[in-house]
């Protein structure tokens, strides 16, 4: 039996997006963003504890961690604009396609060509030129 990584992320991703909390932060960029600060923050306390400086720990994590979260947050806006400009873009060209190509535009066009094939004859003899 292979083992599928795609297939095994999405299910992993569908479970902890059952979880209300989960999905809300998923949702929301400010919250994405906040997430991510987090676990940097966490993550640069441990490796600077023992750090010796001018400045104290705090402040460099706090600092750091502020930085860091402007730069996510700005990150994560444009990344939802992109998102939503594609999703935007998908759904008007399946309204498109739905209004446009559907199963009787073949023989719509056919009716139309053919209607206006039949009509240019008579057209064109009705008007007579040399005549003054």
């Amino acid at each position: 039996m292979p083992f599928y990584a795609n297939e095994s992320i999405n299910q992993l991703s569908d479970a902890i997006l059952r979880v209300p909390i989960a999905r809300t932060i998923a949702n929301n960029p400010i919250y994405t963003a906040l997430l991510i600060v987090t676990i940097i923050v966490i993550i640069i306390t441990f490796v600077f504890r023992d750090v010796d400086s001018e400045e104290g720990l705090t402040a460099l994590v706090m600092r750091s961690g502020f930085a860091i979260f402007l730069f996510l947050v700005g990150s994560l806006f444009l990344h939802n604009k992109v998102l939503y400009e594609e999703l935007n873009d998908k759904t008007k060209t399946a309204a498109y396609d739905e209004v446009f190509r559907n199963d009787d535009s073949e023989e719509i066009v056919t009716t139309y060509q053919s209607s206006t094939h039949r009509s240019l004859p008579t057209l064109e003899s009705s008007l007579d030129f040399t005549k003054a």
